[in-house]
């Protein structure tokens, strides 16, 4: 954590210890979570090399820089036994996890049958939440970690915390039947990042997209166990070294989705907003969820293969609130009306993104007629409440 002066610094590359204590604190001041991007599935760096079973390995780990802090140095050690294989195979006397895709990704991959590793492991989930302050963890690579462990793991950190315990699991399989089987075989555990969703951004990037129907887990039974996304930082990274079908076009669309509708937990990726250039239009978006996407979410039965419509009805304990939004991936510029049912009897909408001008007024059942310009630069409007 950037704690001890060993090979050379205290600090990590991301700073000490006491700066990332602060930064907790402040957050927490804002109310704030922080999540802990937790690697369980292998070590890579190791401080030397061992020979065991005739065989040499970089699996010697050790606390000599922090003169064992933290450690039950006397009990055990990360060594040779504690991993399953590395990229040359499976250890001698060893058997891979019980996991849902291949136990073995890159490193060394870390033995979940060890109990003594188990401990370990579940010692420090607890600190990092009790200790440190974190409040939950985005866990990666979870289908090539044992299944069994994935449950001890997160109900153990669970019970030893006061706290709502959040965890989002990196499961990357695009299937949604598949995803769902994984969260199935760690009993529904955790949520997952919602990639069958993220097809249909890349369907609409491409101008494939057929705005009636929509896949995801978000909108299945499962719709309260994902963590919905455009982008992150291994679908887009520079030079595209996993070869994944991208999302450029109608982006903002895309965040529409899945910032302003009821299901799901969105995510922005920090990319699209601070290098990509989008922080504008995002800013409107997550303004509209800030104060207007309040309430239960409601599809327009009249969606076609253009125009996809949305209705949060709003609450009653948050005035001014709900909140009609249209997107479409068509190209001809033209304006498409829908007369949508916004739940809002007698109420005046304005668009809070500024593609469509005038104002929209309701009857007294709550119908008007909304409007969106059918291209990728002003494809989506947000109409909320004028007042």
């Amino acid at each position: 954590m950037g704690e001890f002066d060993q090979k050379g610094t205290i600090a990590t590359r991301w700073g000490t210890k006491s700066e990332l204590e602060s930064l907790l604190n402040t957050m927490k001041a804002y109310d704030i979570a922080a999540y802990y991007d937790a690697v369980l599935n292998h070590k890579l760096g190791a401080d030397g090399q061992e020979i065991f079973y005739g065989r040499t390995a970089w699996t010697m780990y050790n606390g000599i820089g922090r003169n064992y802090y933290y450690s039950r140095a006397g009990e055990w050690s990360w060594n040779f036994e504690c991993f399953d294989g590395d990229y040359n195979g499976l250890f001698p006397y060893k058997t891979w996890d019980y996991t849902y895709d291949s136990d073995y990704l890159m490193g060394e991959d870390i033995d979940y049958q060890n109990d003594n590793v188990k401990d370990e492991i579940k010692e420090w989930g607890s600190w990092i939440i009790n200790v440190i302050g974190f409040d939950g963890f985005r866990l990666d690579a979870v289908k090539h970690i044992d299944s069994g462990f994935i449950q001890e793991f997160i109900g153990h950190v669970r019970s030893s915390s006061s706290k709502d315990i959040f965890v989002v699991g990196e499961a990357w399989i695009n299937d949604q039947n598949q995803l769902i089987d994984y969260l199935n075989s760690v009993s529904n555990c955790m949520k997952v990042f919602d990639f069958p969703l993220r097809n249909d951004f890349v369907d609409l990037s491409n101008g494939w997209k057929d705005m009636r129907f929509w896949g995801g887990l978000v909108n299945s039974d499962y719709r309260n166990q994902v963590v919905t996304f455009v982008d992150n930082h291994d679908t887009c990274r520079d030079g595209n070294p996993y070869n994944q079908p991208q999302v450029i076009r109608y982006k903002n669309q895309a965040y529409c989705y899945i910032l302003l509708r009821a299901d799901g937990i969105p995510c922005v990726f920090a990319k699209d907003y601070e290098d990509y250039g989008m922080a504008p239009e995002l800013d409107v978006i997550i303004k509209a969820r800030r104060y207007f996407a309040y309430g239960p979410g409601h599809e327009y039965y009249g969606n076609d293969h253009d125009v996809y419509c949305y209705v949060r009805e709003g609450l009653p304990e948050v005035p001014g609130d709900g909140l009609v939004f249209l997107i479409s991936d068509g190209t001809s510029g033209n304006i498409a009306v829908k007369n949508i049912n916004s739940r809002q009897p007698d109420t005046s909408f304005y668009d809070l993104a500024g593609h469509v001008s005038g104002i929209v007024t309701t009857d007294s059942n709550g119908y008007g007629d909304f409007k969106v310009v059918q291209n990728e630069v002003l494809g989506w409007s947000i109409w909320v409440p004028v007042n």
